[in-house]
């Protein structure tokens, strides 16, 4: 089922997050739920906060009712109770750790990545893809593997190939179910989707990257088409791919064309030190079609040079 953040508006901040081509929220085929009529996409990290401006806070004062006092008996004296102090660990605030991480994001110029997408239908079928590559401004470079298994069955379809993206063109050279000879070749963008299906695209994570044709790497961010993303909290911390981070998680429910509930939380992982995104992972259960995907990038050394080879059409290398 294909979900669109176009906006991510959590706590104070509203952040451009884009999850697929789509500007709405939610946005799906009429029908209930199916996984692949509807492939979630939570792939590209700019997912990753793009941009952010302060909005309006909502708060809600939360009490616990009054009850009148009731008069002691006469000649018993009233004892007023005791307090009790309570005390817990005090993290810092979520909403402010992701907007800096937002900032220092957008401030990159190169990083490297991971990503994995599951998703599975119980008893139907299960989709895994897992991505690796490096990035700067101007290209990504990415080996995709993955497989398509319809469950209690033998049928199987298998992925595995690298792709470049540049600013104007596109380049893929097979690893397997290969009839080009292990050669690179100039593509159109989409042949470079995992199964054919833009739902699973892995997008340049980088929100300096901006390909012909692109008037920005995510949405305008002015809040139109958005879902609003609630309780977004500072689970504490964590080791997370090797880091001492904190874990931020926010929330949104949805419904799909059926009016079925689905529900998605968001994981951040923001290290302790520098306040920089290492990780994120998106989760969606949509419960009434035993649906279950998953979407989990990994940032390691943002700023860091990569390495990009310019492709030349026919050859087998790199």
């Amino acid at each position: 089922m294909k979900v669109v953040l176009s906006v991510l508006a959590v706590g104070g901040l509203t952040y451009s997050m884009t999850f697929g081509a789509s500007a709405s929220s939610h946005a799906r085929s009429a029908g209930p739920a199916t996984l692949r009529g509807d492939a979630m996409h939570l792939s590209a990290l700019h997912t990753a906060p793009l941009g952010y401006q302060r909005v309006a806070m909502q708060t809600g004062a939360t009490g616990t009712p009054t009850t009148a006092p009731t008069a002691a008996p006469t000649g018993q004296p009233t004892t007023a109770p005791t307090p009790t102090a309570t005390s817990g660990p005090v993290y810092p605030d979520p909403v402010d750790l992701l907007g800096t991480a937002a900032q220092k994001l957008s401030a990159v110029n190169t990083i490297t990545f991971t990503l994995k997408q599951v998703a599975e239908q119980t008893n139907v079928e299960k989709i895994t893809i897992n991505a690796a590559g490096v990035a700067n401004c101007k290209a990504e470079y990415v080996h995709v593997k993955g497989s398509d298994n319809v469950e209690g069955t033998s049928q199987s379809k298998k992925i595995n190939y690298w792709f470049e993206q540049t600013l104007k063109s596109s380049y893929k050279k097979q690893v397997v179910n290969d009839k080009t000879h292990h050669a690179w070749k100039k593509v159109a963008v989409k042949q470079t989707y995992p199964f054919g299906a833009s739902a699973w695209s892995v997008d340049n994570p980088l929100p300096c990257f901006v390909p012909a044709g692109s008037s920005s790497s995510g949405s305008s961010g002015d809040g139109s088409g958005g879902s609003a993303l609630r309780n977004l909290t500072n689970l504490g911390p964590v080791t997370y791919a090797g880091a001492s981070a904190w874990h931020l998680q926010a929330t949104d429910d949805g419904q799909d064309s059926q009016g079925n509930p689905e529900h998605l939380v968001l994981d951040y992982y923001v290290t302790q030190n520098a306040s920089v995104l290492v990780g994120f992972k998106a989760t969606l259960t949509a419960p009434s079609q035993d649906i279950v995907e998953t979407a989990e990038q990994q940032f390691k050394n943002p700023g860091k040079k990569v390495s990009i080879p310019k492709i030349k059409v026919g050859s087998k290398k790199p």
